[in-house]
């Protein structure tokens, strides 16, 4: 029997329910017949370029139609049971989506580029040791695509495996030599004089020294930190740190980042500020740090235009837990914020949770509830003892904590407090370790500032334990695994 582009579009339409959902049942799985043999798989190609147009027109639930036929016909294609793993994510459908996912692990795959949908689902799901072989298995088939390459590497160098991203980086810029994204990426993974500052990855400022929160297992708002300031940044010493980076000319890798100890969304000059970055350093990305109770629709309206990414803070949704955790928020009050934060932010929205033993048998569900949502990504955080002096109700939490002994990658942050104090470590709630202060110093001078680079030698001789804070220091390794 021979087969025209016709003759199949028409057998293949005349299967749509009127619902709108894939189902092959009576007589609509006799139609296919025809098209169930080995001679008629070609035409699978015809259903998945149609889910691939619907897909891309964000209309899911047709693109799943034709990504599920075009398996009918040709069954194991890596390519198509990865859309329909994506396809039903984005329709919500998560725990149908990750065996096809799974399944697309192991699929029969041409090209690279077939496998980099399911990776990046993985990634989405929490999977990074199966998008860690698929995105491997991806460079081995295109070794010559650099969008493959950079893709894998980008991955490889959020998981910490630096040196193969470093190697598939200089493939790429070899394949690419102008693309300026390859390039920032190459930056950021190539190997550092310590002596001398070539580029920063964050640029973590304390906007403010208020949080809402007292989280139970952090320094914030304990007797420990009541000699840190609680104020908001003023304005002139944030033009000073924002003009000191924009003259410096340093490459800021990963972004500029609101919030420290304080929340980034308590801060009342907020805006203000995200305009004043947006103006002087436009192509960084702007990221704050929030719980989100401080959320203000009205009030905020202008920071959907300007911040690159929000980064939520949640540790659960069941109001017991929430209530204890983050105590004095209470969830009853926080969801309908953290709802508002995921519909003006869909697709910008990160949602970070550290991972303790009270909320471990809550991660699926936290996960679901935030993708469902529109959040871009969900990242469990091993639990930290955030250097604290007291720290019962860590070791409470924690599951396994061990201590924790920080490269000298540190020193490619700058991370400053609401009154100028630069501390080497987001952790250093007390501020015990000052390496500086942005009030006195010019930005080179915080760079070579006499404090960092001590810091940055004891580090590399492994004398952490000359410093107070590292010697508290001390986090979980890993996480539960989870569904």
């Amino acid at each position: 029997m021979a087969f025209d582009s016709q003759y199949c579009l028409h057998v293949i339409a005349s299967t749509w329910p009127r619902g709108g959902e894939y189902e092959m049942q009576g007589d609509r799985s006799s139609r296919l017949t025809p098209l169930l043999t080995p001679a008629a798989r070609p035409v699978a190609s015809l259903a998945s370029k149609r889910g691939h147009r619907l897909r891309a027109r964000e209309q899911h639930g047709a693109a799943l139609f034709w990504f599920k036929l075009a398996d009918r016909i040709s069954p194991g294609q890596a390519n198509v049971t990865g859309h329909i793993g994506a396809s039903l994510m984005e329709l919500g459908h998560y725990d149908a989506a990750r065996p096809w996912l799974r399944a697309s692990c192991d699929g029969v795959a041409a090209r690279g580029r077939e496998l980099l949908c399911t990776a990046h689902c993985l990634v989405r799901l929490g999977k990074a040791d199966l998008a860690a072989d698929v995105f491997s298995r991806a460079c081995d088939l295109s070794p010559d695509d650099a969008q493959v390459l950079s893709e894998a590497a980008g991955f490889f160098r959020t998981v910490n495996q630096r040196e193969k991203a470093r190697m598939l980086l200089e493939q790429a810029m070899v394949l690419r030599p102008d693309d300026p994204e390859i390039a920032r990426m190459a930056l950021a993974v190539s190997p550092r004089n310590r002596t001398h500052v070539d580029r920063l990855h964050f640029v973590t400022i304390g906007t403010t020294g208020l949080c809402n929160a007292s989280c139970v297992h952090c320094p914030t708002g304990k007797a420990e930190t009541a000699h840190v300031p609680r104020i908001p940044m003023a304005m002139p010493l944030f033009r000073r740190i924002i003009d000191g980076l924009r003259d410096s000319r340093l490459p800021i890798v990963e972004g500029v980042i609101f919030g420290l100890f304080g929340d980034g969304l308590v801060d009342p000059y907020v805006v203000e500020r995200a305009k004043y970055v947006r103006a002087n350093l436009p192509a960084i990305p702007l990221v704050i740090n929030t719980n989100g109770a401080a959320y203000d629709r009205k009030k905020h309206a202008e920071l959907i235009d300007l911040v690159t990414t929000i980064n939520l803070h949640c540790e659960s949704l069941k109001p017991d837990v929430y209530d204890q955790l983050m105590a004095p928020l209470r969830m009853e009050r926080t969801q309908t914020k953290l709802d508002m934060i995921m519909q003006n932010f869909a697709g910008r929205a990160q949602v970070t949770i550290p991972v303790s033993r009270a909320n471990r048998h809550d991660m699926a569900a936290l996960q679901t509830h935030f993708l469902e949502r529109g959040a871009v990504s969900v990242v469990f955080t091993p639990l930290s003892s955030r250097c604290a002096r007291d720290q019962s109700a860590f070791d409470r939490l924690a599951f396994d904590p061990k201590p924790i002994r920080c490269s000298t990658d540190l020193f490619d942050n700058l991370t400053i407090d609401c009154d100028g104090t630069v501390v080497a470590c987001c952790n250093d709630f007390s501020r015990e370790v000052p390496i500086g202060n942005a009030n006195e110093q010019s930005m080179d001078s915080l760079l070579q500032d006499e404090r960092r680079l001590k810091m940055v030698e004891a580090f590399q001789q492994d004398r952490h334990t000359d410093y107070s804070t590292c010697v508290r220091c001390r986090a979980d390794v890993t996480i539960p695994a989870y569904a």
